[in-house]
């Protein structure tokens, strides 16, 4: 029974850093695309167009970044570390 467990943590755990780096990089490529191409129809050259949006996605990603290390800080506390906790209990509670 531990080891099912153990598979289905590892497998959530895969899934979300998959969908997350995918979903993180299709906002951040989608924020320089977009950015060049204004700054395209602005009239500005090539490379100062593509500063331009890669300032706009180096932005996002200071944004998400920011965002990630406050919800660790709210999220990640040390109450309870190291206690063990029955998800199979828990989760037949919260049905019932």
């Amino acid at each position: 029974m531990v080891v099912q467990r153990g598979g289905v943590a590892s497998a959530l755990l895969n899934v979300s850093r998959q969908l997350g780096g995918a979903l993180g990089l299709a906002v951040i490529s989608t924020m320089v695309a977009s950015g060049t191409t204004h700054a395209l129809g602005a009239g500005r050259s090539s490379a100062a167009a593509m500063t331009t949006g890669f300032h706009g996605g180096f932005m996002v990603s200071t944004g998400l970044m920011i965002a990630s290390v406050v919800a660790a800080l709210i999220l990640l506390r040390e109450d309870g570390l190291g206690q063990t906790v029955n998800l199979v209990e828990l989760q037949a509670g919260a049905t019932s």
